[in-house]
Order: structure tokens, then sequence, then C-alpha cells
């Protein structure tokens, strides 16, 4: 019978580890693990408040009303909302047509504070910058930012459709000027401000002389094609801040804003030069030198006053006898309202 001979025990490793050691270490893994768990846990309430701060943003950038009010909401809500020290907007519009819907918009001079207008994007970036170094980080994701963008282009272009839909509405489609309900309109607009600011305003009334004739002679197609012409001219004479119109039929009018009497007699007589300088081609080499006849009428509306359509249509009044003098007295000519509306 074979002995078996017994192994001898191994000595215990000074390595291995105690049980004071082991539960070291776990209290060590433990509170970095919490430490972990806060970390994310703050992270996350920033996210949520981020979140929430980027949704409010964004519905009050989804009631806006107008190209302007929404401008408005962009760059100084969000330079509010986020506290930051500077928004700029950067817009493509080769076209210049947001410029134009602006400009019916109540925008008179420039560009709306923050917002830049490019006709090409090929040197456009956009840039985050901030002077306190860990405002934008490598590690920070900006996909609320990106939403947020993708909104607000959404936005510009709602609002965009809709001052084309109400300029069409307001609009003559014939010759692109405004029309006599965007007139009347905008002539209580300017009696408020006028009234505001204690400064006058003039209205214009521009008659195509003898219209008639040339729609009879050389057909309405040649009639039209003068009513636009004429329009062009009218508008090169104005400033950004005048509103023109088609008043119906042959009959235009402009309203100068912060002007006199003696500024509605100098615009006129510029109106009146630029028409008869050249002649309009109505058909196929054939050109009328058409001229016109201008009535002009001032107001200075008193403190107190406030019905504006009233006094908008005594303008209008006024502005329409002093044409029937220019009419009376050969066409061809300006002639002035002796009353200052009030």
């Amino acid at each position: 019978m074979r002995r078996t001979q017994t192994e001898p025990k191994a000595p215990p490793s000074p390595h291995r580890a105690t049980p004071e050691s082991e539960f070291a270490r776990l209290e060590q893994e433990n509170s970095s693990l919490q430490a972990r768990l806060a970390g994310l846990t703050e992270e996350v309430g920033r996210n949520d408040s981020l979140l929430r701060k980027t949704q409010e943003r964004e519905l009050e950038l989804l009631r806006a009303g107008s190209l302007t009010q929404l401008f408005e909401r962009l760059i100084v809500g969000l330079r509010t909302s986020y506290q930051l020290d500077e928004v700029a907007l950067i817009l493509h519009d080769p076209q210049h047509e947001i410029r134009h819907l602006l400009s019916g918009d109540g925008v008179t001079a420039g560009e709306p504070p923050g917002v830049c207008f490019v006709d090409a994007l090929v040197t456009v970036a956009p840039q985050l910058a901030s002077r306190d170094p860990q405002r934008f980080t490598p590690e920070l994701a900006s996909d609320f930012l990106a939403h947020l963008g993708l909104v607000a282009a959404i936005c510009v272009e709602n609002a965009v459709n809709r001052a084309r839909l109400l300029r069409s509405g307001l609009t003559d489609f014939l010759t692109g000027f405004h029309n006599r309900r965007y007139l009347h309109a905008r002539l209580r607009e300017e009696f408020a401000r006028a009234q505001r600011a204690r400064h006058a305003l003039v209205c214009l009334m521009i008659d195509v002389d003898h219209f008639k004739r040339i729609n009879d002679q050389y057909g309405h197609l040649a009639g039209d094609a003068v009513l636009r012409e004429v329009a062009q001219r009218i508008d090169a004479e104005m400033r950004l801040s005048d509103t023109g119109a088609r008043f119906g039929g042959d009959e235009f009018a402009m309203v100068l804003s912060h002007a006199t009497m003696s500024d509605g007699e100098r615009v006129a007589a510029r109106v009146l030069h630029a028409v008869r300088e050249l002649p309009i081609t109505v058909g196929k080499g054939v050109q009328e030198t058409v001229t016109l006849s201008i009535g002009v009428a001032a107001a200075k509306p008193a403190a107190g006053q406030r019905d504006y359509k009233v006094l908008a249509e005594r303008l209008i009044a006024e502005a329409d006898a002093a044409l029937y003098r220019a009419k009376s007295a050969g066409r061809n000519r300006v002639a002035t309202s002796p009353n200052v509306v009030a």
C-alpha cells in the first residue's frame, strides 16, 4: 500500500487583500460613483433647464406676428434668455425681397438692429464666441442650438410667406405699388407718428394727363405700360420713408412723412420732371410724352386729435382739390392747398 504524500501549504501572499483594504477600496469606488452620479444629475438638471428655455424661445418665435417682431425676438430674446453679450442674425437675401417686405412692415431706414443681409453665403460661417473660456468648449454639444436654429429658419420662412400674402392684399397687381386700402391704413399710422413727434406730413395726389386718349388711341395694353412706367419713375423720386400708392385708375398718391409743404412742392416738381423728361414707349416704335397734374396738401395734427381716419380723409380731399385746380389751370403742373389739415 502506497502512502500518499501531502503537499505543504503555501504561505499567505503579502499582496493578498485583507478585508480592511477591500472595504476601503469599495468605499473609494462608491464615493467615485456617487460623485459621478451627482455630476450626471447636475448635468441632466442643466440640460433640462436649457431644454425648457429653448422650448420657451421656440414658442416665442412661433408666436411672432411679423418679420419685425420675429427679428426682435430672435435678437433681443435670445440675448436676454441666454445671457449673451451679442446675437447676430445673417440672412441670405439675394433678391432683396425680405428687405422690401420689411419696408412695408414699418422699417423705414437701414437694417433692423442685429440683422445682417447678404447676397451670397460663400464667406459666411456661424460663429460662437465668448469672453468666458468655459462658455463654449469642444466637449459641449450644440444640439439645442442646432434645433433652435432650425425652428428660427422655419419661422423666418413662415413670416416671409405671411408678409407676401399680406402685401398681395395691399398691393396693386399692375404697378407693384401699394393700393388705396394700404394708403388709408398708412396715413392713419403717419398721423399718429406725426402727432407724437409734433411734425407735419404731406400728401401728393397725382393724375396722368390725357390718359383716356392714350387708352383709346393705342389700346389698354399701352395704357398699362404707361401706368407701370409712371409708377417706376415716381418710385425713383421717393425716400425709403415715403409711401407711394395707386389710388385708382390713372391716379397715384404719395405720402411724405416728416415733411413740410415746401418739401412736398420740391418732390412734386421732381416727379413732374422725371415723368415728362423722357417719352414712354406705347407701341412698336411709338413713344408718347406723358405729363402729370399734381396736387399737394400738408397736415400737422393737433394734440389730442385721435380720429386719424377723418384726418386722413381730409388730407386726401385737400390734395385732391389742389389736383383739380392743377388740371383746370391747363395740366402739366403742380398746385398746392392753402389749408393745413390739423
